[in-house]
């Protein structure tokens, strides 16, 4: 668990390396992000839709301005902020609505729903895509937990749910 989590934050580091080499961010966000791993300033994205919800095991928003309130919404969250994900590593937008706009046209999209749905766990992947053609919509709400430590832990988790669930259907 240990070699993953250190490979994990490896990587997110090299990332914001090349992202800093590019000009897009500065000193200042490479610490509020490393900070922002760690359990602060972190928001998870969860998908609701009519027919059920989930929690996205991979995708996070960090506000580039530190936030305190939970849920984050349109209304509430100022400033630039980032999409962590592990489709599209380190995004920065000019704001939640800028960033709400893309995943809501990524989630209309079928080829790139289907990231954000294989990051559901099985059960409520099917819940939220019961009927055919239904809105989903992402939600964040504050996350307090080391996110590199929360990833692999909510990846085994993931595993052993949908394990589960395929086990309990095929009876």
């Amino acid at each position: 668990d240990n070699a993953c989590v250190t490979l994990h934050r490896d990587i997110l580091t090299r990332e914001m390396e090349l992202l800093s080499l590019n000009r897009q961010i500065g000193e200042e966000d490479k610490t509020n992000l490393m900070e922002s791993f760690r359990g602060s300033n972190l928001y998870r994205i969860s998908l609701r839709g009519e027919t059920g919800s989930g929690v996205a095991t991979t995708a996070f928003v960090i506000p580039r301005t530190p936030q305190t309130r939970s849920p984050l919404t349109l209304a509430n969250c100022e400033g630039n902020v980032f999409l962590i994900s592990a489709e599209y590593g380190i995004e920065l937008y000019e704001s939640l609505a800028d960033l709400d706009q893309k995943l809501r046209a990524r989630l209309v999209d079928a080829h790139e729903q289907t990231y954000f749905l294989e990051d559901l766990l099985l059960e409520e992947h099917a819940a939220l895509c019961a009927e055919e053609g239904a809105v989903i919509e992402p939600f964040y709400s504050y996350f307090a937990d080391n996110l590199m430590k929360y990833r692999m832990v909510a990846l085994r988790r993931k595993q052993i749910k949908d394990l589960d669930y395929l086990l309990e259907a095929a009876q």
